[in-house]
């Protein structure tokens, strides 16, 4: 290897420079191999091969315009800087090759009197960790009830995911387990874009509200990640009970349907003909889309949405059933204790209580 200043290079250029590095190799029996810039060192380094000291000296026969500092470097040196030029690419690439985003929502209730509910439902996450850790996966947020992880390749992601929803469907009726009310499972693609974040949250977001559109548990997947996958020229198993694959336009639709929904919920006299009007749709195209994605009446959607949005304020933010209540659209604390009870079994109070009595 041989260095020098970069004031001490008047009248040649570091292409040039290069070139006659390059065209020079047999004649002098050397190997060029790299070169790099230092700008806080104010340096240029070269990194060639040559069998001795001697045919390292013979450069400066060709390059009489630079004082040249010849450095003898071991193998090992230049094995770790290639280790490290490799990794550099490989970070680089990864950073611009789209990322899988998967968003896991686990929605389950203590058995009757007991209030272990924390000590249970660890295992659940300690269980899907270690299959985000198996299939390659990296944790990016977790929270009381919801993880969200990023893979590379979208064939790791899905299986991570259908294992992970299927072990936990198995073990439903397993006391060792809290009873599940509902998983909920998205998956989404996405850019890293250094310049901007946003995207890349935004893309995370819309992947997390995937997971409120998961009926009968199952994973619902974007058209990107589809087309994704079969780039990946993975072939996609039969998975028709456990995946809902939407379409463009049903991705679309809830990209919309979403933040007018949480805008409007506490709202007075919030109705669907108003989310409709909102939307620009007509009330029959959202009964049709609406049903096409979940299986359910529009009604019966928007009441699922609002009580599990419920159950998570209740598990994760310090407030009281009252505001609770009003903040996801219920007229009063007490209709709103009756419908909660009416679909989890339990009072939204007990709820409460178990959670603040494990936090």
């Amino acid at each position: 290897m041989f260095q020098y200043k970069i004031s001490d290079l008047p009248e040649i250029t570091i292409d040039t420079l290069t070139y006659k590095l390059i065209s020079n190799e047999t004649k002098y029996n050397y190997h060029y191999l790299s070169n790099w810039v230092d700008l806080e060192l104010e340096r240029i380094f070269y990194l060639f091969e040559a069998p001795n000291i001697d045919t390292a000296n013979s450069i400066n026969n060709f390059i009489n315009d630079v004082s040249l500092q010849i450095i003898e470097v071991n193998k090992l040196f230049t094995d770790c800087y290639f280790h490290q030029i490799r990794s550099n690419r490989q970070n680089l690439q990864d950073q611009l090759s789209p990322k899988i985003i998967v968003a896991f929502c686990f929605n389950f209730l203590s058995n009757k009197d007991d209030d272990n509910i924390s000590l249970k439902t660890l295992k659940y996450f300690k269980y899907t960790e270690h299959l985000i850790t198996k299939h390659k996966g990296v944790i990016i947020e977790k929270h009381e009830n919801s993880m969200v992880c990023l893979f590379n390749s979208a064939k790791d992601a899905l299986k991570c995911t259908l294992k992970t929803r299927n072990v936990y469907i198995n073990d439903i009726n397993d006391n060792t387990f809290p009873p599940i009310i509902k998983i909920g499972i998205g998956i989404s693609n996405s850019k890293l874009n250094p310049e901007n974040d946003q995207v890349f949250i935004n893309d995370i977001d819309h992947t997390k509200n995937l997971c409120s559109f998961s009926i009968e548990n199952q994973l619902i997947i974007t058209g990107a990640f589809i087309h994704l996958f079969k780039k990946e020229a993975y072939k996609l198993i039969d998975h028709s009970k456990e995946i809902r694959f939407l379409s463009l336009d049903e991705e679309n639709f809830i990209l919309q349907l979403i933040p007018i929904l949480e805008k409007s919920l506490n709202t007075p006299k919030f109705s669907i003909r108003k989310l409709t009007l909102s939307m620009g749709l007509s009330k029959s195209k959202f009964y049709r889309t609406i049903v096409s994605i979940t299986g359910i009446s529009p009604q019966d959607f928007i009441n699922e949405y609002k009580l599990f949005k419920a159950m998570n304020l209740i598990i994760s933010e310090n407030k009281n059933i009252s505001e609770i209540a009003y903040e996801t659209g219920f007229g009063s604390p007490s209709y709103f204790s009756k419908c909660f009870k009416n679909r989890f079994s339990i009072t939204p109070s007990k709820l409460n209580d178990i959670y603040s009595k494990n936090n």
